[in-house]
């Protein structure tokens, strides 16, 4: 599924100024735990556990147990945080020293541990052949280079290795139908916060993003030698939050675990409609981030 390039901000090329300047304006307000090894009890939990039972899924069927993961553009290394409780050597790789230096606390918080490199995920200082996953969550939508991106990346990747990519396009998706109840959030939001003198939401800067379906990275994929390419939808409900423009904002914990609850509901439906798929897959159409796995060309 091809769609219409359309970008947002001013850079084109994935500009590591702009993600650097965006984390250092979110400040504190990015140090969100989005890892559980318990109940789900947050939407962004919710999100983080069911991608990486798909992923465990997916590196199980490729034999992939353990080893050593990457995740290029990490951030707070979100995902990671599961690779690292299931027993990989994880690597953490981002331009944001700000970044890294957050995903450090949290992987502590948590009892785990990385190694963070501040790199460029267009030049990273890796041999070749050298980890069994690469994953990442929002990245390549970012670069209007991809191709060079996922060039490095399959590099970096050992033969059989996979390459597990969550992008975030920006189209059409069910997160448009939680506009009217986000409406709700908002206005909320802004009387509690002059109730209470709270600091309204920040807004996240405008960064630059395309909006290509799954087609274009495969193809790329293909070209580099790869093989075993499926894509799919993922992420098939919608979040709420009173922030203008990160939907996974926290809501007070209590709206939380009700807003959970109904979307394991939704998932639980889904399940016995599809029960051969995990819920959280759907159509590319529908679902708001697109998920696009690879295997690495075993040669003989």
């Amino acid at each position: 599924m091809t769609y219409h390039k359309v970008t947002e901000g001013v850079s084109g090329s994935g500009s590591v100024a702009e993600f650097d300047t965006d984390w250092k304006e979110m400040g504190r307000s990015a140090a969100q735990n989005y890892f559980t090894r318990g109940p789900v009890t947050k939407q962004i939990q919710l999100s983080f556990k069911s991608q990486w039972e798909i992923y465990r899924d997916v590196m199980q069927s490729h034999g992939i147990t353990g080893g050593k993961s990457l995740e290029p553009g990490s951030g707070r290394g979100s995902i990671s945080l599961y690779f690292a409780d299931a027993g990989f050597d994880v690597t953490l790789l981002d331009t944001s020293a700000d970044a890294l230096a957050l995903a450090k606390e949290i992987f502590s918080a948590n009892g785990l541990t990385a190694s963070y490199v501040t790199a460029d995920a267009l030049k990273m200082p890796f041999p070749d052949n050298t980890f069994d996953a690469v994953v990442h969550v929002g990245l390549l939508e970012h670069f209007e280079e991809y191709e060079a991106c996922l060039k490095e990346q399959v590099r970096v990747l050992r033969p059989g290795g996979v390459i597990l990519a969550d992008i975030v396009p920006g189209k059409w998706s069910v997160q448009r139908l939680a506009r009217p109840g986000i409406f709700i959030f908002k206005l909320v939001e802004r009387l509690y916060s002059r109730i209470t003198g709270r600091p309204p939401a920040k807004k996240k800067s405008k960064l630059y993003r395309t909006n290509y379906g799954s087609d274009v990275y495969g193809r790329a994929l293909e070209k580099l030698g790869c093989t075993d390419i499926e894509h799919s939808g993922m992420f098939p409900v919608p979040v709420f939050s009173y922030s203008p423009d990160f939907p996974f904002s926290p809501n007070h914990p209590a709206v939380e675990r009700v807003l959970v609850f109904f979307m394991k509901l939704i998932l639980g439906i889904r399940r016995l409609i599809w029960p051969k798929r995990h819920p959280w897959l759907c159509s590319e159409r529908w679902g708001q981030h697109i998920l696009v796995t690879a295997r690495k060309l075993v040669r003989a």
